[in-house]
């Protein structure tokens, strides 16, 4: 997992599809403040050999665990999920989790590569949405 906290490091994000999203993301989330990891929240960049399990672990996002329900995960009956928004680009897959109302959140970037779990694979192409032009983020709280 590649945990970005700070907009000067996509430079590190390899694939250039990617790289471009997640600099958008830093511009809109930040708006004309300086970026402040500690109330907008990090992106992360899942790479090959980051499975579901140790995702949520890390980033506390809810992939195969139910918000909603303790007992119910991925792929049984009654799973929802709990992302605020999980969209399809050409190059990844886009999920938002917003931890408080005031907007802390993190975004993962599932790459569309070889590597990358299939399980977590089959959950964003069943929950994906096609993105939309221009921002498709809800809306920024921390922009002035």
């Amino acid at each position: 997992m590649l945990t970005l906290h700070d907009p000067n490091l996509v430079d590190r994000i390899a694939d250039l599809g990617i790289r471009s999203l997640a600099a958008q993301r830093f511009r809109e989330l930040s708006g004309e403040e300086p970026y402040d990891p500690d109330v907008i929240g990090p992106l992360v960049v899942v790479e090959p050999g980051d499975d579901m399990a140790s995702i949520e672990k890390e980033t506390g996002c809810w992939l195969v665990s139910s918000l909603f329900d303790d007992g119910v995960h991925f792929g049984d009956d009654g799973y929802v999920p709990s992302f605020e928004a999980l969209e399809e680009h050409p190059a990844c897959f886009e999920i938002v989790f917003i931890f408080n109302d005031n907007g802390y959140s993190t975004i993962l970037f599932v790459p569309k590569a070889d590597g990358i779990d299939s399980p977590l694979l089959r959950y964003c192409a069943e929950f994906a949405e096609p993105a939309h032009q221009g921002n498709n983020l809800p809306e920024n709280p921390h922009a002035t």
